[in-house]
């Protein structure tokens, strides 16, 4: 017999060794079936459970809360996880990136709700991978993981008028109770009003008459579906998902845009917004204090910033030194100018020939369509000159206006690597702030700055190696940045 003491009642209990033993395996058992993620015997391969949580929120900002069954709401930070069965709600100024378990991506704009009705990933048996999202209202985009990618019969994105599968995609998805709008950035969709065919308790993408497919190739198209129709409209028609709600920098980072994800911490806490916005912040150069170590360690930057220093101050916003344009740039519809004469981006669409090539938070860049997919052509190093520009401090949703002074840009074509300096100046600014970069070049002639640049920078090179854009974002406190378009010519 075993003798059990129970400290709390002071006695002795006495036990059979089998009753014992008995309970210990039973807890052990209990236990190990709770904790495997894999299951395997000897005649099958390893199958993995996909596991629960599905996602981590890996940004947010403003006020996001997850609902979880009849569970009271639950504020939503970075770090948080997502089940199956929630529900992310977002505030007016809110933004959740989240990162699936298969390395999918999915961003929810502000005043949105999204429902992850289902998540299953196998990367062993990808016939068990399903995944569907119900978007009840508001802005989301998604980039489809290994789960999408390896089953994309299995996957659905329905809104309250569509359903929306996928080819292997990345896809913005803008809805209300009655209209629905669907913007692709890469691959492919597949997308239908709920008919007879296409019932929302399906999964995966509905065919027929009333599907009608949008790719990436189709930049400046979108699909707008209602409860009885679907329609193919050129994006400067209405308004497209990135229009309405543009997405932050932060997004473009995460999603896989760029190569960068050190710029999380630059978006305001929304407790700290209307204080930066009412309040001229004190700002300060990034690059002061180590200008001359990252100099030292970028020798066509140092070239390109020696060049800048006799390039002139304050200097117009078009010196008109192209007549014919490769790239242009326009605002999102939020950040328009008033001014009925101001190129925002759908009056530009529709005035020329233009594909929208990159983006920030303020600006889309646009290349000639001609221009679109061409290898660029140069050798050697090649310096240019600034020809137009516009350029603000931006304080959240506030832009005040400011000017360019020193600028220059370095396309080395043999080594396919940029290096760019402007300073910016503003009425609220002491000094002017130095807008520095160095990066890398692409066959088609894209831009990007290294991932440890002080200023984030996307752009082009023509074709011909003539002309040159770029969009330009530099943060000097949190809450206030310098951005801004520009275009160049030899």
């Amino acid at each position: 017999m075993l003798h059990l003491l129970i400290p709390k009642l002071g006695c002795e209990v006495k036990t059979s060794k089998s009753f014992f033993f008995g309970r210990i395996l039973s807890l052990v058992l209990g236990t190990f079936l709770l904790l495997p993620r894999i299951v395997w015997s000897e005649d099958h391969p390893p199958r993995y459970i996909t596991p629960n949580p599905v996602g981590t929120v890996v940004f947010s900002v403003g006020d996001a809360q997850v609902l979880r069954g009849s569970v009271t709401s639950e504020l939503l930070e970075r770090g948080s996880k997502v089940r199956v069965g929630d529900v992310v709600l977002t505030g007016p100024s809110s933004h959740v990136h989240l990162k699936m378990v298969d390395e999918a991506f999915v961003s929810i704009r502000p005043e949105s709700r999204l429902r992850i009705t289902e998540y299953r990933y196998d990367p062993f048996d990808t016939t068990g991978n399903q995944v569907k999202f119900e978007l009840e209202e508001g802005i989301a985009r998604s980039v489809t993981g290994k789960a999408g990618e390896l089953n994309k019969s299995q996957y659905r994105l329905n809104t309250p008028v569509a359903a929306i599968g996928v080819r292997g995609t990345d896809f913005t998805v803008y809805t209300t109770d009655d209209i629905t709008r669907v913007a692709v950035r890469k691959g492919g969709v597949v997308v239908s009003p709920f008919v007879a065919g296409c019932l929302a308790q399906g999964v995966g993408p509905c065919e027929g008459s009333t599907a009608l497919e949008l790719s990436a190739a189709d930049s400046m198209k979108m699909l707008e579906v209602t409860r009885d129709s679907i329609t193919q409209r050129a994006a400067g028609e209405s308004n497209t998902p990135d229009e309405i709600v543009p997405p932050l920098p932060e997004e473009i980072d995460f999603s896989g845009d760029s190569e960068s994800e050190g710029r999380v911490s630059q978006t305001p806490d929304t407790d700290q917004s209307q204080e930066v916005a009412n309040s001229p912040a004190e700002v300060i150069n990034p690059v002061t204090n180590d200008l001359d170590r990252y100099l030292d360690t970028r020798a066509l930057l140092r070239e390109a910033y020696d060049i800048g220093s006799t390039a002139g101050q304050n200097l117009p916003n078009d010196a008109g030194l192209v007549a014919d344009h490769t790239f242009v740039w326009g605002r999102w519809l939020h950040m328009a100018s008033d001014d009925p004469t101001y190129q925002s981006i759908g009056r530009l669409i529709n005035a020329g020939n233009w594909y929208r090539s990159l983006n920030n938070s303020v600006f889309v860049l646009l290349e000639d369509n001609e221009n679109r997919n061409q290898p660029v052509q140069g050798t050697g190093k090649v310096s240019f000159k600034l020809n137009a520009y516009e350029t603000y401090i931006r304080r959240v949703n506030e832009l005040e206006e400011a000017w360019v002074s020193n600028p220059a840009l370095l396309v080395d074509f043999d080594t396919a690597n940029f290096a760019t300096r402007l300073d910016v100046s503003s009425e609220s600014i002491a000094d002017p702030i130095s807008v520095l970069g160095h990066g890398s070049m692409s066959e088609l002639g894209t831009l990007r700055s290294d991932p440890d640049s002080p200023s984030f920078i996307e752009g082009a090179v023509s074709a011909d190696g003539t002309q040159a854009g770029y969009i330009f974002e530099t943060q000097l406190t949190p809450g206030v940045e310098a951005l801004g378009a520009t275009t160049w010519v030899r």
